[in-house]
């Protein structure tokens, strides 16, 4: 049904696949890391914020993380200022996942997860209150526009998806 064919989509398939592959990356890496306790000892004293051994290993682990979202970020808006602008079809003609909003989206998301990281590091460290805040406002801001492109998305993807055959 879609008209995009060449070298041009070939290439913004395998540089879609590679920034998929750093977010991929990063979740693994966060997710490798050892839930919290969920109740600590009675009388237990809880320990401060960044002590322990595991503390730089947490750290270590996010900040790798938010390198991998930052890298896929990075290559969502490589596609969308480069690449996307000379594929020559109409947006209604392409697939969802080279839409520009979705593209966008994907680089909103990217950017938001890795400042996430950022957020649970700085917290981890017990950094001011009002600085992760802020890192956790800024992440709440890039998954706001995801979400408002995404939405307006919506329909148009629903149309596309009605024109695949079945």
């Amino acid at each position: 049904q879609f008209q995009m064919r060449g070298v041009r989509y070939e290439m913004i398939m395998l540089l879609s696949l590679k920034a998929c592959m750093h977010v991929n990356a990063a979740a693994e890496l966060v997710n490798s890391l050892p839930a919290p306790e969920e109740e600590e000892e009675e009388g237990a004293e809880a320990p401060a914020p960044g002590a322990g051994a595991e503390s730089g290993h947490f750290d270590d682990t996010m900040r790798e993380a938010t390198e991998h979202y930052r890298r896929a970020a990075g290559v969502y808006r490589f596609l969308d200022e480069t690449q996307l602008p000379h594929i020559g079809t109409l947006e209604a003609d392409r697939p969802p996942d080279v839409l520009t909003g979705y593209i966008q989206a994907c680089v909103s998301l990217s950017l938001g997860l890795g400042q996430l990281c950022a957020v649970l590091s700085a917290a981890n460290k017990g950094m001011a209150k009002g600085l992760v805040a802020r890192l956790a406002a800024d992440a709440a801001e890039k998954f706001g526009n995801a979400q408002f492109v995404l939405r307006e998305l919506k329909s148009d993807i629903k149309d596309i998806y009605k024109q695949i055959p079945k």
